[in-house]
């Protein structure tokens, strides 16, 4: 899963949270009822549990002793005794709870919508926040395509992106980080390619709370700081030029500047430093 990225205003990052007290009641939790509808609630815990009966409370103190990822958000896979899977997103070091909060609320827009990855269960504190994904077998697009896939497959898998795009700007959102990291690649075929991290989406039209992005995958010269579908279009476009090697596909996003970053001098190399992508 990728991070949630920040640019304006983001705060040092400062040492991990100490351990969850026992008792600490989340601000915000997402369950899904016996009809399979989210529910969205201040102040109580979630209702999921794994085939284990353990609750998000229980993983999450589990998470701060197991932790791998990036700066702003951190992904592990759990176990049940029976073999079911989980996938865990641990968000640390954001802005405030409001961006987790929203993430969430539009991750329950597609539960039962398999071309967007199908959140759980969530638990939102004031420090961090826990969020449950169903476990699919697969790839992200980055690390399918180098393995040189037949045409026919690259094909469908392409057109199933592009529906899960057009699944997001149907609800009037932007998902604003089309890159190869944020789309999965179930290794069953009968199941639709689809979106992950949605934690830049933001309404189409209006002023987005963070500005991210993968480089190489968001256009430079636009206005960034309105929510608009081109956005995903522009990304959608970028993955479409990749090929199956480990220098075209550019690690993700990160390749595109590696001939440019031989030839830099190290003033150019020092200035950028400074800069926030």
């Amino acid at each position: 899963m990728s991070i949630i990225k920040k640019i304006s205003s983001t705060p040092a990052v400062k040492a991990d949270p100490e351990p969850p007290e026992p008792d600490k009641i989340p601000i915000h939790s997402l369950s899904i009822n016996e009809r399979g509808e989210p529910v969205i609630a201040p102040g109580v815990y979630s209702t999921f549990t794994t085939t284990d009966g353990e609750t998000i409370q229980k993983i999450r103190k589990r998470a701060y002793a197991r932790n791998t990822g990036g700066r702003y958000s951190r992904v592990q896979t759990i176990t049940a005794s029976n073999g079911t899977k989980y996938i865990i997103k641990h968000l640390i070091h954001f802005y405030s709870p409001d961006l987790a909060l929203d993430e969430v609320r539009i991750l329950s827009l597609f539960i039962g919508n398999h071309r967007i990855a199908q959140i759980l269960g969530a638990e939102i504190y004031d420090d961090s926040a826990f969020i449950v994904f169903e476990h699919v077998p697969g790839k992200t697009f980055f690390e399918w395509i180098k393995s040189n896939p037949p045409a026919e497959d690259r094909s469908t898998r392409e057109a199933e992106i592009k529906a899960a795009i057009q699944a997001i700007h149907a609800r009037g959102y932007a998902h604003l980080d089309i890159s190869p990291n944020n789309v999965w690649i179930p290794d069953e075929k009968s199941r639709p390619a689809y979106l992950l991290d949605l934690g830049s989406a933001t309404p189409i039209g209006q002023k987005r709370n963070t500005i991210s992005g993968t480089p190489g995958y968001y256009p430079r010269l636009e206005n960034l700081s309105i929510a608009r579908e081109s956005l995903n279009n522009y990304g959608y476009a970028k993955l479409l030029e990749l090929k199956p090697t480990k220098e075209a596909a550019g690690g993700a996003g990160k390749g595109h500047s590696n001939k440019r970053k031989r030839t830099r001098s190290k003033k150019s190399r020092k200035s950028r430093k400074s800069r926030h992508i």
